[in-house]
């Protein structure tokens, strides 16, 4: 059972005639839409144009004249992370379900702040599948094939008592049986897995209009000012 830490007084100090007061647990956290050329995300099998990244400052109290404002205490973020549109919906549409939601670490801070790499693209979701089939076959005929040296050693001997034969039997129809439901199971993997990329790229899609139509409303507004400043004059 770990101990309740004490409380700590936040430090003051004068900076240029400011009152800053500086805490371990000060923080501010800033949440940005970011546009690139197609950046490969942690479980995502899409290449998204528009990620949404969160990064978290150490954070400070600056007070001039008596007004408090809080701000970032550091250049560069203690973490930073990426999600998907359809992640970050996730995230803030399921409060404390499962293990949580998948994200990409872009920055983390030990001492001091380091860049990590980005993710180079692997396999894709068709070719982890197509490669678990391939396995999935041959294991059943790396069995079947055991099965038949069994029956190449029982022809040699020139005999084979029944109880073997049964055996043997039995071991081959069970081979041949789970290779097809092998398979079957693999494939509805497949098919689940191709509904979930569609759903994702759906919401990717939806969150892109309405940055899109947001972006497109905001110019639209910034347009009406101008023209409202202009009509005034």
């Amino acid at each position: 059972m770990s101990l309740a830490l004490e409380p700590l007084e936040p430090e003051m100090t004068q900076v240029r005639g400011d009152n800053v007061s500086n805490h371990p647990a000060f923080g501010m956290v800033s949440v940005n839409r970011i546009h690139s050329t197609g950046t490969t995300l942690f479980a995502s099998d899409l290449r998204h144009a528009e990620i949404i990244e969160l990064e978290i400052y150490e954070g400070q109290m600056v007070e001039r004249d008596g007004v408090q404002n809080p701000s970032r205490a550091t250049r560069r973020p203690i973490t930073s992370i990426s999600l998907s549109s359809a992640q970050w919906a996730t995230l803030v549409s399921s409060f404390g379900l499962g293990e949580g939601v998948p994200c990409t670490l872009n920055r983390t801070k030990t001492g001091d702040s380091v860049r990590i790499p980005p993710i180079k693209r692997m396999e894709s979701t068709r070719q982890r599948f197509d490669r678990n089939i391939e396995e999935a076959a041959q294991r059943q005929l790396a069995n079947l094939a055991e099965d038949l040296q069994s029956l190449g050693t029982l022809m040699a001997k020139g005999k084979a008592g029944k109880r073997e034969l049964e055996e043997l039997y039995r071991s081959m129809s069970a081979h041949l049986g789970n290779l097809p439901k092998n398979l079957s199971f693999s494939t509805q993997l497949i098919q689940e897995s191709m509904d979930s990329i569609v759903s994702a790229g759906k919401a990717e899609l939806e969150a892109s209009a309405v940055g899109v139509a947001l972006r497109l409303g905001i110019k639209e507004i910034g347009r009406l000012a101008e023209l409202e400043n202009k009509t005034d004059e």
